[in-house]
């Protein structure tokens, strides 16, 4: 059996997308993951985990890269898979020196936009990503937009294999869901930042009910910011913050909550052409969502009519608490067209893309 090797800068149990692509490339290959945390450093199954000294910056980063190759070397694999751009690099590197195919899955996609400033940081990652891109065997990226504008912005030859964030779930969980108008829980679930409107969703909680509650699950830059915003509100008593969980727990999580939020900025193509984890999963476990109108959010969700859409400008707060409103108001309808999207969305044909597109390098 042929030998694949893992490339990603998260541990793999909080990371859904590969812990996807090695469940599913485990059907045909022998896989090892490499991955990183602050955590603690061990090697679990067929996973190395390296520890990071949080302290250091991006230090840490290129000290993984170097252990990384160094156990890529041990693992004398047959295919390297590096996962988002933190990953390109030493995947690459890999690739070279032990003559190896790159698989490269695209997580992001930011470009140098006109008018659009671009972090240091961000310019690093896509430099690294243009060198790497064009030098990979296959390329994966997230939803079909995304693909195109790799192709055109990289002048790539073929057209990255759009891989979808569809849970690899069972999705018998819709049918056990109870709804109680009475007691009602809003959940967001993903990375914990004032970009992503987060800030806006706790405000909306002044214009609704005392029998509303918010629960967010993830963590990121403004945890801190976040828990202080909190606890200057009177109603602080109705939100509380649960921080990261496995993948393996996010949809038993979300399934004991009601209503989903999704809030992205317009500010990019990276962020214009997102097509989030959460969309996917908040339907998976039983409950519709409000979110911004991207237009690759729109095309995927708005013919199954299973959230309600809102613009932070122009809607601000309270614009999202009458969203939530509105769907508390006529769950059943929303919770029966979540049916109809998660039978048109399985993983099973994401599946066939992965395993169809390394039978190629073979």
């Amino acid at each position: 059996m042929k030998r694949i090797v893992s490339l990603l800068n998260d541990e793999i149990s909080k990371d859904p997308r590969a812990s996807k692509f090695r469940d599913t490339l485990k059907k045909r290959y022998e896989v090892y993951s490499i991955c990183s945390s602050f955590q603690n450093e061990c090697r679990s199954g067929a996973d190395f985990i390296v520890k990071k000294c949080k302290r250091w910056g991006i230090l840490a980063l290129f000290l993984y890269w170097i252990r990384a190759v160094f156990i890529v070397k041990k693992i004398k694999p047959d295919y390297i898979l590096a996962h988002d751009y933190f990953m390109a690099l030493p995947g690459w590197i890999a690739s070279k020196l032990f003559k190896k195919p790159l698989i490269y899955d695209a997580y992001e996609f930011y470009t140098p936009q006109r008018g659009v400033k671009m972090s240091k940081r961000d310019y690093f990652f896509f430099i690294i990503e243009k060198f790497v891109i064009k030098r990979s065997n296959l390329v994966f990226s997230a939803n079909i937009e995304r693909s195109r504008l790799m192709k055109s912005a990289y002048k790539l030859e073929r057209l990255p294999v759009p891989v979808l964030n569809i849970p690899n779930y069972d999705h018998s969980i819709i049918n056990k869901k109870i709804f109680n108008p009475h007691f009602i829980t809003v959940v967001y679930e993903g990375y914990i930042s004032y970009t992503r409107f987060v800030d806006l969703l706790v405000d909306s909680f002044e214009y609704l009910p005392g029998n509303y509650k918010l629960v967010f699950i993830g963590a990121g830059a403004d945890d801190d910011k976040l828990k202080k915003l909190i606890l200057s509100k009177d109603y602080n008593k109705r939100i509380e913050i649960k921080g990261r969980i496995d993948t393996k727990d996010i949809i038993p999580a979300l399934s004991k909550c009601d209503i989903g939020f999704v809030g992205y900025p317009f500010t990019n193509l990276n962020n214009r052409f997102c097509s989030p984890n959460k969309i996917y999963e908040y339907p998976t476990a039983g409950i519709p969502f409000v979110s911004t109108n991207q237009s690759t959010i729109w095309r995927i969700t708005n013919n199954y009519h299973i959230c309600e859409y809102y613009d932070p400008k122009k809607d601000g707060a309270a614009g999202i608490a009458k969203a939530i409103q509105k769907i508390a108001e006529n769950y059943s309808d929303y919770v029966n067209n979540l049916i109809r999207f998660i039978s048109d969305n399985k993983w099973d044909k994401e599946e066939i893309k992965i395993l169809n597109s390394f039978d190629t390098l073979s």
